[in-house]
């Protein structure tokens, strides 16, 4: 289970469901008795909303890219990497059943560091 801390229990108490018990979704996209079709649909228009919303709130901030819940969800890990947190962290907050599959996301990924270290094979 994931640490939870201040800011995420006032998000979860602004936006939470409504109707929490043990048995409950945290938010209220799924609801209980929800066939798994039903389920997987009000997931995709939740994404689907979602993306719409964080791609219009990047466009007013003038980010280069297309804000979504895919590059939200990469952007935290690599903050969490990035800041020092242990690769299997990261996995574990992404949800990866197999450390192998946060590394091969990871391969290759940071071109500055490699750069730097590139470099410092040559300074001599």
């Amino acid at each position: 289970m994931a640490l939870r801390n201040k800011k995420i229990d006032e998000i979860i108490n602004k936006w939470g469901n409504p109707y929490k018990s043990k048995e409950s979704f945290l938010f209220h996209i799924i609801r209980d008795g929800d066939s798994l079709e039903i389920a997987e649909k009000r997931i995709a228009q939740f994404i689907k909303d979602t993306n719409k919303w964080l791609k219009q709130i990047g466009k007013e901030l003038n980010f280069d890219l297309k804000l979504t819940t895919y590059v939200a969800r990469h952007s935290f890990a690599t903050i969490l990497v990035r800041g020092g947190a242990p690769l299997e962290m990261a996995s574990q907050a992404l949800g990866h059943s197999n450390l192998s599959t946060t590394q091969k996301y990871f391969s290759g990924f940071d071109l500055d560091k490699q750069a730097e270290f590139t470099k410092a094979l040559t300074d001599f």
